[in-house]
Formats: structure tokens, sequence, C-alpha cells
């Protein structure tokens, strides 16, 4: 019951963030409580630091109803029926990565991280770098819109590779790194948008724009790449 109370107390708190019909506090409640039911499960279930009745309690009962899958399906047909295509997939990308992550941050987190050369300030900055980068990826499919070329999916792709030739150029290492090329550039740049663009294309006989498209992507993604690079290691 207190876990459906406080992801209903977030849904309200951020109800006004964005208005085009994004659940937003979804997806705050699954991602927040998989971080958080990752450090439990390492730091207090695994290590019986609480009663058994209790640590299930917390966490099966209190982060089990604070998160909700059901939801979440049912938030993604709805914009799938109102023809939202890409905010349903921009949603179910980040819920799932961005979860999986977080779960992974979280019970490193639990189980002591630090004694390798990973540390857990590393695991957060490519978890906000990866979903700032698709925030922003989805945004420019907004504004950029719909046509037979995939326009959203071949800017950021170019833009990614010149980017990333940038950091790459500037040297740029450690936590900067990991932000900004593992986690915001990872994310923003996507490989699998690409094929799935290209079996729409083909199986919609744009024989033309499937020619455009691909030599635009990986022509141009190296020439951008080395022009990053080149800037990069200039300035």
């Amino acid at each position: 019951m207190l876990g459906s109370l406080l992801r209903y107390l977030v849904s309200l708190g951020t109800s006004d963030i964005l208005h085009n019909g994004f659940p937003i506090g979804t997806l705050i409640a699954n991602c927040g409580g998989s971080l958080f039911l990752g450090w439990f499960t390492a730091r207090i279930i695994a290590r019986r630091k609480l009663n058994p009745v209790l640590s299930a309690t917390i966490g099966t009962g209190l982060t089990g109803s604070f998160t909700t899958f059901s939801t979440f399906s049912i938030e993604t047909l709805v914009m799938v029926e109102n023809g939202t295509i890409w905010m349903a997939i921009f949603y179910v990308h980040i819920s799932a990565v961005g979860g999986l992550i977080l779960a992974a941050a979280g019970y490193k987190l639990g189980a002591g991280l630090g004694r390798g050369g990973i540390t857990m300030i590393g695991f957060v900055l490519v978890a906000l770098g990866g979903m700032a980068g698709a925030l922003s990826r989805f945004v420019i499919q907004m504004i950029t819109g719909q046509s037979v070329l995939p326009v959203a999916t071949l800017t950021v792709n170019l833009l990614g590779s010149f980017l990333l030739g940038w950091i790459v150029g500037q040297g740029i290492q450690g936590n900067l790194y990991l932000f900004a090329a593992t986690g915001f550039m990872g994310a923003f740049t996507t490989f699998s948008t690409l094929n799935v663009d290209l079996v729409k294309l083909i199986n919609s006989r744009e024989n033309k724009a499937v020619v455009v498209y691909v030599a635009s992507t990986y022509i141009g993604g190296l020439l951008s790449a080395a022009a990053g690079l080149i800037i990069g290691r200039l300035l």
C-alpha cells in the first residue's frame, strides 16, 4: 500500500514536467525502484542485516508496489494507439536500459563497489549520461518529424560521430569521458534504429532512400568522426 501511494505521489509531482503525454512519473518510479532494490538486495538481504520478514516487506512489498510493469505496458500500448510510436519506442528503450543499468549500479554499490578499477560514480555517470543522451535523441526525433528518409536517426548518428571524435581528440578521460562518451554519446547515437529504419525502407521498396541512407550514414559518419577528431586535436 505504501509503495503504491509513493508512486502515486511521484506521478502527481511530475505531471507538470512534460505536457506531451510521456509517463515521466512511471519512468522515475521504475528506474528509482530498480536502483534501490539492487542496493537493498546486495547490502541488506544478502548480508542478512534485517529480519527476513522485514526484508521481504521492504523489498517485495514496498519496492514491488512502488515499481509497476503493468502500468508501463499499458502506457506503452496507449502511446502506440495514439500514434506516438517514437515516444513509445523511447519509453521502452529508456525503461529497459535505464532500469537495468541502475539496478546493476545499486547492486554494485550495495556489494561495496570500489575495490577494482571501476567506481560507483562511474556507473552513475554512465547511467545519467545514457538517460540524457536518449532523451536528447528523442527531442531531435520530435523536432524533425517523420519523412521517407529517417532524418532524425541520420542526424543523431552524424552529430554523435562528430562529437565523439571531438571528445577523443581532446583527450578527455576519467569520469567526464564515462558521462559524455560512454553514457551520453552511446545512447544519443543508435545502431539498432538505423537497422530497423533500413528494413522498413527495404520493405517499402524505397530503393533510392536505402542507398542514400546507407551512404550518408556510413560515409558521413566516418567523415564526421574524422572531422571531430582533427578539430579536437587542434583546439
